[in-house]
């Protein structure tokens, strides 16, 4: 088998779903796997200045130089002007050796397969190029939702034709459905996961005494609630609030004497700081952004047998009656949820049982990705 992927996401960034994807894929089927590095889908803005002055990089963990055997990696260049149809022409004329090294690829005997990981014109227009290929739309976010503008609206119609190119489409929300409500008869319902074989054993290292804490580790970016930290914070002068992750917002001038804010750190060291949590942090705000997110954060904590303090949004909407989940919005009592989720215990079993059941290999195995 060989796949080509189009990532949302560089191959050398911290390992995501789309890396767990490709993995999967070689894994189970021996395929070997070209993976296509995104490139600029929307117009340079002054925070993109912003992140160049701190390193493009802050908080990523590289993997190492030398690609797996089964994977080639290639990286299109491309001038920001996708949202523009009239410029369309331009970047074609730079991608006329990526057309050729995909279609050498997908070239021979054996099942060939596309998946989109984000959509882009160069994503669709290789699809259109490869009729009798199967394809898959791995849809992990509403990514309109991440644009604004004329980039919004041209990501809208990425979104729409390559649903309606591919053979199927893999959605990590039932909130996902509305978009796709057109092509209901594709969907398949594969949820987001977390990667167990890289977390210690259950319980090992955890929080044990001393002045509790409520961390936070991850992207610090728009959908951060703020507000709702503060009044956690407020409501629980006794706990330590720990945020871990580049901020790509301004954070407020003035926060409560017991949140401290800490910058991104290594994967290895991020596993460390978050088993001296009591229990895990996702205040998201109830936005576009969010309403369709399932995220990897409540997996990554119950993994490791921590409690977890979120708000309303997306899928931890209708996660109240799980163990180890306590909801918190505008009219919750604030105190009642932290010293519920700061007496709450996982038992060893009750924790491998939740890795065995939302491991990645779990969830792909589970997805049957190559059926129909």
């Amino acid at each position: 088998m060989r796949l080509v992927y189009f990532s949302p996401v560089h191959w050398k960034s911290f390992s995501q779903r789309p890396h767990k994807l490709v993995e999967w894929f070689h894994l189970r089927h021996g395929c070997e796997v070209l993976w296509v590095d995104p490139y600029p889908t929307r117009f340079p803005t002054w925070r993109d200045f912003g992140r160049l002055q701190q390193g493009w990089n802050a908080g990523i963990e590289y993997i190492p130089d030398q690609l797996p055997e089964w994977l080639t990696l290639i990286k299109p260049f491309a001038l920001p002007i996708e949202p523009i149809h009239r410029f369309a022409g331009a970047n074609s004329v730079l991608w006329r050796r990526t057309y050729a090294v995909i279609s050498d690829f997908l070239y021979g005997d054996g099942q060939r397969i596309i998946v989109v990981g984000k959509p882009s014109r160069l994503a669709l227009t290789v699809l259109q190029r490869q009729p009798g290929v199967m394809s898959l739309f791995d849809a992990m976010d509403d990514y309109p939702a991440f644009y604004e503008g004329l980039a919004k609206r041209r990501m809208g119609e990425w979104v729409n034709m390559t649903a309606s190119h591919v053979s199927r489409i893999l959605i990590t929300s039932e909130a996902l459905k509305r978009r796709f409500r057109n092509q209901r008869e594709k969907l398949s319902l594969v949820r987001n996961a977390c990667d167990v074989n890289a977390l210690p054993p259950p319980n090992s290292g955890r929080h044990g005494g001393g002045r509790p804490v409520l961390g936070y580790l991850g992207t610090i970016g728009k959908w951060f609630d703020w507000k709702l930290l503060s009044a956690l914070a407020e409501t629980a002068p006794s706990v330590q609030f720990c945020l871990v992750g580049p901020a790509f917002v301004p954070m407020p001038k003035s926060l409560p004497a017991n949140v401290r804010v800490r910058p991104a750190l290594a994967h290895g060291a991020a596993i460390g700081i978050m088993q001296g949590f009591s229990a895990g942090l996702i205040p998201f705000r109830y936005t576009e952004l969010t309403y369709s997110v399932d995220p990897i954060k409540y997996y990554e904590y119950r993994a490791l047998g921590l409690p977890v303090i979120s708000s309303r949004f997306g899928r931890m909407a209708f996660r109240d009656s799980e163990p180890g989940v306590f909801l918190v919005d505008e009219h919750a009592d604030l105190a009642l949820q932290i010293r519920s989720a700061l007496n709450h215990q996982d038992e060893e079993d009750e924790i491998r049982t939740f890795r065995e059941k939302n491991s990645w290999t779990a969830r792909f195995d589970a997805g049957n990705l190559l059926a129909g």
